[in-house]
């Protein structure tokens, strides 16, 4: 079966009409119906498909398509779209949970209670919308449907006002673009090199200080909001949205790393886009920033 590739965020319908949206932002949630009664908790994506086909769906093959996304393809940070036909946007929000919920004692007609994923809403009053692109692009009759990055940025957002949650852009932005979207750079190390169990400790340190939000904020203070190595400017790119956005790097290889290690935000640490980031803990030295920017043209 061919699913589309996974963006990041996804548009998922809160009920026919939007019938379900109450519940789903009362109880922080979003959900999927047609597995009514089966917890797939355990099933494979193979299983799913003869699922349906045993049970009698009209369309099983949409019917699986859609399950499949929902349970294997929506990810802890990513982002969710409320949309419910003919052209109605209730809510964005960023999914909280690795894991999926199937709710046993739930009716068949309250389906969007079934089988949920946990989403911390972002407060704004439901927003209706005639423009042709986003009701062409969000659809009319999918429940779960991806959605592209750059449609999302430019045509979503800022339908938005800013001033409904003084952190709805930068709760977006830094789900879409640096942590989830991507692979961490944890696990993107960690599945190119082979590192012993002592390494990985060790570098899940290192990111421990990465994160470090005081030592951060000093750095971005210091350093400002454009990458130290190839230029990029969220904010010149992506408008408000981008503001003040960039990712802390520290230069100090983590082996050397300990709990009595004193960084300063001026010296150790740089200011890195999130491809720079992510590339920069590939290269043999994380370190050295200079050689590292000689690699880009």
């Amino acid at each position: 079966m061919k699913i589309e590739t996974n963006t990041g965020i996804w548009k998922i319908s809160p009920g026919k009409e939007g019938t379900g949206w109450k519940d789903c932002r009362k109880n922080g949630t979003i959900g999927i119906g047609w597995a009514h009664y089966t917890d797939l908790h355990d099933y494979t994506e193979q299983e799913i498909e003869e699922y349906t086909e045993n049970e009698g769906f009209e369309k099983p093959g949409y019917v699986a398509n859609q399950l499949i996304k929902f349970i294997f393809q929506i990810k802890k940070g990513h982002i969710v779209v409320a949309y419910s036909s003919p052209s109605t946007i209730y809510g964005i929000g960023i999914v909280e949970q690795k894991n999926w919920r199937f709710n046993e004692n739930v009716s068949g007609k309250d389906y969007w209670l079934r089988n949920t994923r946990k989403v911390n809403w972002i407060e704004f009053s439901k927003i209706k919308t005639k423009y042709k692109k986003i009701i062409s692009e969000l659809g009319v009759r999918q429940s779960v449907k991806a959605i592209p990055k750059q449609f999302f940025i430019d045509e979503i957002l800022p339908l938005i006002p800013k001033e409904s949650n003084p952190n709805i852009y930068e709760s977006i932005i830094r789900s879409e673009i640096s942590q989830n979207i991507f692979p961490s750079i944890e696990e993107d190390e960690q599945s190119i090199f082979d590192l012993s169990y002592e390494e990985k400790k060790k570098l899940r340190f290192h990111k421990s200080f990465e994160r470090n939000q005081k030592l951060s904020k000093e750095a971005k203070k210091i350093h400002g909001y454009t990458c130290m190595a190839c230029g990029f400017n969220y904010e010149e790119k992506y408008g408000e949205i981008g503001e003040e956005y960039i990712e802390a790097h520290h230069l100090i290889p983590f082996a050397e790393l300990n709990e009595n290690t004193d960084l300063s935000p001026k010296k150790d640490v740089v200011v890195l886009c999130a491809n720079c980031h992510r590339m920069i803990h590939r290269f043999e030295d994380t370190s050295n920033i200079n050689k590292f920017k000689k690699l880009i043209k």
